[in-house]
């Protein structure tokens, strides 16, 4: 592991590529519309976490509705976390209108068809009056589900595609080891953007504009003499998905709340995983955190931030202040990059720039476009 605090020199990230970018796949509508079906589609979503589902019988509904989905989300009686389209087999019908609760059988408010939580349709009205229904043949449709450390993700694609475990690579191993099932509380912050996802996104993958942003609330946090400009002092790749560190504390003491965050007393490292398309986290500050930005259209998209806190963290007042003061902190930072962001997208979509343009400081940027780039390309190909 590098323990120079300083970012790696550019030529050794040329590896990606150096030119320009095109400026289009970030407003026009019908790359946009590839994007959903290449990148989305095929990819491991994620959605929820097991605290959310704690007992037998509790249910979460969640809205893809740029897919065009909405997925219920169940756990069996077996304790089995199980995902389905949440859509009645009979004529279609949106079976469960509750964001959330706890239920052994979903009844359809149309024509009464009810299901076990498992998905198996239990009961038809009047079944005498159809003609060769066969209810196996009827259950909910389901959506292949898995987790990893307690976060859950979905792929909603109906075609054969990798496991989690093959989708995730090596992170698999490195996320499973920060034990985030064990993190049972969370609050989050949801907010919409009139931006493409991308650029959304892509805000919170790089340190170059923190100078400019956040000149009151990250730019001590996040530079220091030996990196002035916030580089990650580290970036690698694991195939689609990318890892940075940033390692401000080697040279910056905290403050005392900030040092009370970290493990060992005021010095650490913070290790931020991008999983392919949209979803980052971080579990290295003794705050477990994830950031998700996912689709409304091509110009609009609803970014999530969550932070998890251990099972105690009601009871432990130096818990509850910890985290009431880094999720405060945070948000001065995320209403600074709001505005900022809407901008971005107004300007790059009047077709002014053919290109845009990235250095060193947006390796994270080039490495997740050409990465949904190429697969947009292949899907179409």
């Amino acid at each position: 592991m590098n323990n120079d605090p300083s970012p790696p020199p550019k030529e050794s990230l040329t590896y990606l590529g150096t030119g320009p970018i095109p400026a289009a796949p970030y407003y026009e509508l019908s790359y946009y519309e590839r994007e959903r079906e290449a990148v989305f589609r095929e990819s491991w979503l994620h959605v929820a976490h097991v605290s959310e589902l704690p007992k037998p019988g509790d249910f979460i509904v969640r809205d893809l509705s740029f897919l065009g989905l909405t997925i219920l989300l169940t756990r069996g009686k077996d304790g089995e976390i199980r995902a389905f389209h949440n859509v009645c087999t009979h004529r279609g019908t949106t079976l469960v209108w509750e964001a959330e609760g706890n239920a052994n059988l979903f009844t359809c408010p149309y024509h009464n068809w009810t299901f076990a939580n498992n998905g198996d349709l239990m009961g038809v009205p009047d079944a005498e009056s159809f003609f060769d229904l066969d209810k196996a043949q009827c259950n909910l449709k389901t959506i292949e589900v898995d987790t990893c450390s307690g976060l859950i993700f979905v792929r909603p694609s109906n075609r054969p595609g990798q496991t989690l475990k093959q989708f995730l690579g090596n992170f698999y191993d490195q996320i499973e080891s920060k034990h985030i099932e064990e993190f049972t509380g969370f609050v989050e912050t949801r907010y919409r953007v009139k931006s493409n996802w991308k650029l959304a996104f892509d805000n919170f993958q790089e340190g170059y504009h923190i100078k400019a942003t956040h000149v009151r609330t990250a730019v001590r946090p996040l530079t220091n003499s030996g990196n002035p400009f916030g580089h990650p002092v580290e970036f690698a790749t694991d195939g689609i998905h990318r890892i940075a560190i940033w390692r401000p504390n080697a040279v910056i003491r905290r403050t005392p709340v900030e040092a009370a965050m970290l493990p060992d007393g005021g010095f650490s490292q913070s290790e931020i995983r991008g999983v392919f398309p949209n979803f980052q986290v971080n579990s290295d500050t003794g705050l477990a955190w994830t950031r998700q930005a996912t689709p409304i259209s091509v110009d609009e998209t609803e970014m999530s931030l969550r932070f998890y806190t251990k099972s105690n963290a009601d009871s432990d007042i130096t818990w509850r202040f910890i985290e009431e003061f880094a999720i405060g902190a945070q948000f001065d930072v995320e209403v600074q990059d709001l505005s900022v962001i809407n901008q971005n997208q107004h300007g790059i979509q009047s077709g002014a720039l053919s290109h845009i343009h990235f250095q060193a400081n947006e390796i994270l940027l080039r490495h997740s476009f050409e990465t949904i780039d190429a697969k947009v390309r292949e899907f179409v190909a």
